[in-house]
């Protein structure tokens, strides 16, 4: 901010410049200026710039004989002391002496208190002559910044009103925004302050303007409501007596929040706590909103969460601008270059402070890993050559994943949406239009109320009505879906005005409705708002109702009719008029089966008008008021695509592909973003906040998609399984955001419509190629309809179809026809890639080959909210789709390897990661299952790498800096060390049954021509209370795939029980015993590792930690007690086998990572 910037927002708040002048001395009583040059230059004529503030000391006729009398008891008191000493008291010597200790002291004391006092001055502050300085626009003169910090500990022996008062007048102080922070220490770690100090944050936007603009005085707002009269300095007297009473009825909800957070947190954690502990006792954590652990103090005091015992909480602290250009682009200080639209996202860039010592180990532990991997191969001795050279190469390829995992982050990067500036510049009429896709299948696996609740999500969101459409994919031709969408559609006409009256969040009714809290920012009074809600909710759960029943109102409804028109043969689903459906029937039948049905599309909802469409106000027959709300809905469509046999319909993808074409020949928006079923819409500016990106100057033609992270309601407090997977969403992507942009990850995620056609991006497309680059019959089929439409897409113009002519209608069934894509680019250079599991990170990835840029959102509150598998099973299947289908992008001629020039490095770089990384596996399995080498060695000692001290400490040092390494990457990317620890445990769940599947599914494809990994829809659960809500959580469904986690989990409690046997026995020396402890310390790391999966396979019982540790203690016992036994009854006869000998050889337990991950 320049100085005539900061003068002039500042000139023009509340103070009067004219009213800050200091007086001279003359007109005061007591005080006068020090002397005429200061008061000359007070003045301003010296002819320099004036002091910014002026001094005064008493005047003499008052100090002089202050300073006499001050001498005077002096003296006095010196003589008193004099005199006391020549008359001393024989007769109380012992008392005299004290009391003449105690005058001393007395008179010594009033000496030290008086002497301050005898040249009082006065400094008063010249508040003009400051906003003189800054008006010469000098840089000496520009305002400083100003720390502002506030301490407290205790929320309740320090009021937590006070402390949020105190907060609230820090932010509306009258000085520029810019130049000053306000930082809170809480020296108790509470959750309370934290909690508060976002309600805070929340009210400040409303409160801080509202101070600005009327100029209040004082800016706590407790105080300044309390004033019985307040004096105006505003410039706009009318508004201030409704614009205060409505800041107050804010501020008096504001207050009930903060007050209610202290059983909010207790009912929250206690709910939290019996969902994870069952009926048992067990810890009792303070949970946050989002379903984590509170790092600081917790209600019920634990290890490492009391007062005087807990980790360091900081927001915001590790980011900063990424450079200077942007930051004076944002401010307006870029002066003399030709006017350019502002800036719609800020960048930020990890600080220093972090970066470079994470930069610097990545490289130390590089060197170290080389001089390992050197030394190794200098010292090619071992007691199985063939092992060792297993372990040289595990050891290369670990090397080899952890430098390509670890390079990608090493320029994380940050952007941050301007939401009020895009509204400033594009909410007059020029935001473009979007088309959002909605993907379903099965309404039984995917739960339909999710579905419905994502689509009334999306047709609430904060967007204009007529500038977004809605389109729901149903792959499994559904008449439920069709029924629901219906039902969703009349519900939206309340759901829709409601959330827009109310400024409600979130705006998926069951999220709305579930939430303990209902906070809302419309204009309407609370007890409107309250009758409001309860009618809407009553509605709601009527509309569940109807949901519910269509599941058995269709099957009665259907065999009605047909019992009643004696129908012979298949019996057909019919729909609410009487017509046979053309979908899918709930008794299979010839064209009306899963994969062999006609296309359907239906307009639930026809594009709205332009113009706003006020509703009615409150009556007998509608209770709402709605007169001042838009009541007018998006356009709603269901499509279900042709499906016949012999064609492959290429699952999501070959969806994702049909309702491009539909929606292209329907509303034609520039802009599409897909959604899963299960997934609704959290933040309704969600869509806003991607917009920033796409139509920022600077790389907004250029990029491709925004991707936000996937975040998800109902998983365990724990997230046993890694769900949340927030390494990959909050580290790796944010690393990718700094290079070429993050990957595709399946929803969520908003495209350009134009990318997708397969076009360059602008600055690889020839200025007069563009007719040639899009519009191509051969290239995207044979409808000159659809063909027409794509140079209006690559303008960003609209065009809305007519539904009235027949010509349309035939026009979407041809596009939506099985043949429509034989001959064309379909699914290679157009639209979502066919023939691979992992259609999504191909997708994005022939984008970045060509070219275009992608961008990270992440918001808060979350932009997007949907549901994962929290079963086992479900979730291993989960994995072994996304791995498989790496590995045969890995394998394919989109491997990133063979990409051409335009894919940047770093890039390439992060997709060879992301494609390689299962191969890993392969090394993993062989060093989990060494105990097997050991258990039928016939030797003495065995020793996979000699000499086995040096290599111990070889293996030490670089698993201890990757250790370091993972510290400093949660502290910028904003992690827990819970979810480090789940990453790193899921991790090896996976590499030890559902990686190598996926390598045996990748070389069953390449070798015997079999089909690539089969896509199986991961089935979620629908939330009920909180005993149900967690159920699948201790279903165990038994699958092949968790076989190998089995063997490798009793291989290593057998080598854990032989060795303690052979402990018992007896024989070791003491190298043979080191060995073997650093042996067992690997065996132990590997069953904590697996331990997720272990409680994951005993069911219910896993709801009982200990019961899995007693379990695995016996185990080993008995295995142990096994050992003993044979060794006695065969010492007794002869000598023991060779066999029972492995365990002096059990230094070989110790492979070359400990840590099991991708990497050493």
């Amino acid at each position: 901010m320049s100085a005539a910037a900061a003068v002039t927002s500042w000139t023009n708040g509340c103070w009067s410049p004219a009213a800050t002048r200091v007086n001279d001395g003359g007109k005061d009583d007591v005080w006068v200026a020090v002397d005429e040059a200061d008061v000359s230059g007070a003045r301003g004529s010296d002819g320099v710039r004036p002091p910014l503030f002026q001094t005064y000391k008493v005047k003499g006729s008052i100090l002089h004989p202050y300073r006499f009398l001050i001498l005077a008891r002096l003296i006095a008191i010196v003589a008193f002391f004099a005199w006391r000493v020549r008359h001393k008291n024989r007769d109380g010597a012992w008392l005299w002496t004290m009391s003449m200790a105690g005058d001393v002291w007395f008179g010594f004391s009033w000496v030290l208190n008086q002497l301050p006092k005898l040249n009082p001055i006065k400094r008063v502050a010249d508040l003009a002559a400051l906003a003189d300085r800054q008006q010469h626009g000098t840089s000496s003169g520009e305002l400083p910044g100003v720390d502002v910090f506030v301490t407290t500990v205790d929320p309740v022996d320090e009021p937590i009103l006070y402390t949020v008062n105190s907060i609230l007048s820090i932010l509306a102080a009258d000085y520029p925004v810019d130049r000053y922070a306000c930082y809170l220490s809480d020296d108790g770690g509470t959750l309370v302050h934290y909690e508060a100090m976002v309600e805070v944050a929340k009210f400040a936007e409303l409160w801080v303007p509202f101070c600005r603009k009327h100029c209040v005085e004082p800016r706590a707002p407790e105080s300044y409501f309390a004033m019985k009269t307040q004096a105006y300095r505003g410039g706009v007297a009318g508004e201030l007596m409704s614009d205060r009473r409505r800041v107050r009825r804010e501020y008096e909800e504001f207050k009930v929040r903060i007050d209610s957070l202290f059983s909010t947190i207790r009912k929250r954690s206690d709910a939290y706590n019996r969902a994870k502990n069952g009926k048992d006792d067990g810890e009792n954590a303070t949970w946050m909103a989002d379903g984590t652990h509170w790092p600081g103090t917790w209600f019920e005091p634990a290890e490492n969460h009391r007062k005087g015992q807990h980790a360091g909480i900081v927001q915001d602290k590790y980011w900063v601008p990424a450079d200077e250009e942007e930051e004076e682009i944002c401010r307006g200080e870029d002066g003399g270059r030709p006017p350019a639209p502002p800036l719609l996202y800020r960048t930020f860039k990890v600080s220093g402070v972090l970066l470079h010592p994470y930069r610097l180990l990545t490289l130390v532990r590089l060197i170290a890993v080389v001089l390992f991997l050197a030394w190794r191969l200098k010292h090619r001795d071992s007691d199985a050559m063939w092992l060792w050279w297993i372990s040289v190469a595990g050891d290369f390829w670990f090397g080899v994943t952890w430098l390509l995992n670890q390079a990608s982050k090493l320029n994380p990067v940050k952007r941050v949406p301007d939401l009020s500036l895009l509204r400033r510049r594009f909410d007059d009429g020029g935001l473009p239009g979007i088309d959002v896709f909605i993907n379903t299948v099965d309404p039984v696996d995917e739960p339909m109320l999710y579905t419905m609740n994502s689509v009334l999500s999306i047709l609430a969101t904060d967007y204009p009505a007529g500038r977004h459409a809605a389109y729901l994919s149903d792959d499994g031709a559904s008449l439920a879906h069709y029924e629901g969408l219906i039902e969703a559609a009349r519900f939206a006409a309340l759901w829709v005005p409601f959330c827009r009256k109310h400024r409600v969040e979130p705006r998926a009714p069951e999220s709305y409705f579930a939430a303990k809290a209902a906070p809302h920012a419309g204009p309407a009074p609370p007890e409107e708002f309250v009758g409001d809600r309860r009618l809407v909710r009553r509605e709601y759960e009527e509309f569940k109702a109807r949901l519910d029943a269509l599941f058995t109102v269709i099957p009665q409804r259907s065999e009605a009719s047909v019992g009643n028109a004696n129908t012979k043969g298949a019996k057909a689903t019919l729909m609410a008029d009487g017509t046979p459906w053309a979908g899918t029937w709930t008794e299979p039948a010839e064209n009306h089966k899963k994969g062999q049905h006609a296309g359907i599309v239906k307009v639930m909802l026809s594009h709205p008008g332009e113009e706003p469409q006020l509703g009615m106000p409150a009556s007998s027959g509608h209770p709402l008021d709605f007169s001042a709300v838009d009541v007018r809905l998006p356009m709603l469509v269901y499509i279900a695509r042709e499906k016949r046999p012999g064609y492959d319909h290429q699952k999501k993808a070959g969806a994702m592909n049909v309702m491009l074409r539909v929606s292209a020949l329907l509303s034609n928006a520039p802009f599409v973003i897909n959604f899963d079923g299960d997934h609704y819409i959290n933040n309704s500016q969600a869509f806003r906040a991607a917009l920033c990106f796409m139509l920022d100057r600077r790389h907004g033609d250029d990029t491709a998609f925004v991707q936000f992270p996937q975040r998800f309601d109902d998983v365990d407090p724990t997230d046993r399984y890694c769900n949340h997977n927030r390494v990959f969403f909050d580290a790796t992507l944010l690393g990718l955001n700094g290079v070429q942009g993050p990957s595709y990850v399946g929803t969520g995620c908003m495209f350009r419509r134009v990318a997708l056609y397969g076009a360059d991006p602008p600055r690889w497309r020839p200025e007069d190629d563009d007719a040639k680059a899009l519009g191509c019959p051969g290239r995207y089929g044979n409808s000159m309809p659809f063909i027409n439409t794509i140079p209006a897409a690559a303008s960003q113009e609209r065009s809305i179809a007519s539904l009235d002519e027949t010509a349309a209608m035939a026009e979407l069934e041809e596009v939506m026809a099985c043949a429509y894509e034989d001959g064309t680019e379909w699914g290679d250079g157009v639209g979502w890639v066919y023939d691979i599991a992992t259609e999504d990170v191909v997708t994005g990835f022939r984008l970045h080959r060509k070219g275009w840029r992608s961008m990270y959102c992440d918001m808060e509150p979350d932009a997007f909210r949907g549901t994962a598998p929290i079963n086992l099973t479900e979730r291993l299947y989960q994995i072994l789709r996304w791995s498989g289908g790496s590995l045969e992008m890995f394998f394919s001629r989109n491997c990133p390897l063979l990409a051409g020039r335009r894919l940047r490095p770093m890039q390439r770089v992060a997709y060879t990661n992301m494609t390689a990384y299962p191969v890993s596996a392969l090394f993993m399995v062989v060093y989990d299952l060494l105990p097997v080498i050991w258990l039928s060695h016939h030797h003495g000692e065995f020793h996979i790498q000699k000499p086995f001290p040096m290599y111990v400490a070889y293996l030490v040092a670089v698993i201890a800096m990757i250790e370091v390494i993972g510290l400093v990457e949660i502290r910028w990317a904003g992690l827990t060390l819970l979810d480090w620890w789940r990453n790193e445990q899921f991790y090896m769940i996976g590499a030890t049954g559902v990686y190598p599947a996926a390598v045996l599914h990748i070389v069953l494809k390449r070798v015997l021509g079999l089909k690539g990994v089969r896509f199986k829809l991961t089935a979620k659960q629908l939330a009920g209370g909180a005993r149900e809500r967690f159920a699948e959580l201790y279903d165990v469904h038994w699958s092949p795939l968790l076989a190998p986690t089995v063997v490798v989990m009793a291989v290593n409690v057998a080598a854990i029980g032989a060795a303690a046997g052979k402990a018992v026995v007896g024989g070791w020396t003491a190298a043979q015993l080191a060995g073997a402890s650093a042996g067992l310390v690997f065996n132990v790391w590997v069953l904590v590792l697996l331990y997720p999966f272990a409680l994951g396979i005993m069911g219910r019982w896993g709801k009982r930690p200990c019961a899995l540790f007693a379990l695995l203690v016996a185990a080993c016992a008995a295995v142990a007690a096994g050992f003993v036994a044979v060794h006695a009854v065969l010492a007794a006869g002869s000598a023991a086998p060779s066999w029972l000998g492995w365990s002096r050889g059990a230094t070989a337990i110790l492979p070359s990572s400990w840590r099991l991950k991708r990497g050493f």
